[in-house]
């Protein structure tokens, strides 16, 4: 009985401090934005990177946590990037995924893609898509330049970053950790 007690006492522990939630993904992302700024009634068209970092529950599939990362020049040419946690819907329709974000109002994205088996971390491989494409939709949305109220489309692909989310996974890391290490990345690249 006395070691049946110890073993639940260690069980607890261990749920207490393993890591919450079941994968996490780190996309990078591509975009070619092209809009009317209605701040100056003129056409812009820009490039805009990104990264969306994904914290996937293991057991149901649904999306625990997410961080978006966009970064691109500003209308001055200034190196910047910008954090959001986007409202986000994941929708898993047979060998198939689509992905919606709603970034921080007035920026829209749906995008999808096809699952594969992949080596993200874990003795297993898992499901995941390691491409996806679509478009997104800007009315009145910020970008990446607080003075630009854009209105107009963007592409966009995000490609999974294989080396970024491996050693998430196989370090077991939290969603913030890998937010810290994209954002260090950001920082010494010049953006801020």
């Amino acid at each position: 009985m006395k070691t049946l007690k110890v073993l639940l006492v260690v069980l607890a522990m261990l749920a207490v401090t393993a890591p919450s939630f079941g994968y996490i993904l780190v996309y990078n992302a591509f975009g070619r934005v092209k809009a009317i700024d209605s701040e100056t009634d003129t056409l812009v068209g820009f490039a805009v990177r990104g990264y969306l970092i994904l914290d996937i529950n293991d057991v149901n599939g649904d999306v625990d946590d997410n961080y978006w990362l966009a970064y691109g020049k500003d209308s001055e040419g200034t190196k910047v990037s910008t954090l959001s946690v986007p409202n986000l819907e994941l929708s898993v329709n047979g060998k198939y995924e689509t992905l919606y974000m709603d970034i921080d109002g007035g920026w829209y994205a749906t995008i999808l893609g096809k699952r594969v088996s992949r080596d993200i971390g874990f003795a297993d491989k898992r499901l995941v898509v390691y491409t996806m494409s679509g478009n997104s939709i800007l009315v009145d949305g910020i970008v990446l330049d607080g003075a630009q109220l854009l209105r107009g489309a963007s592409s966009m692909v995000l490609t999974l970053n294989s080396s970024l989310t491996h050693s998430a996974n196989a370090d077991s890391d939290d969603i913030e950790t890998v937010l810290d290490d994209v954002i260090t990345i950001l920082t010494t690249a010049g953006y801020y």
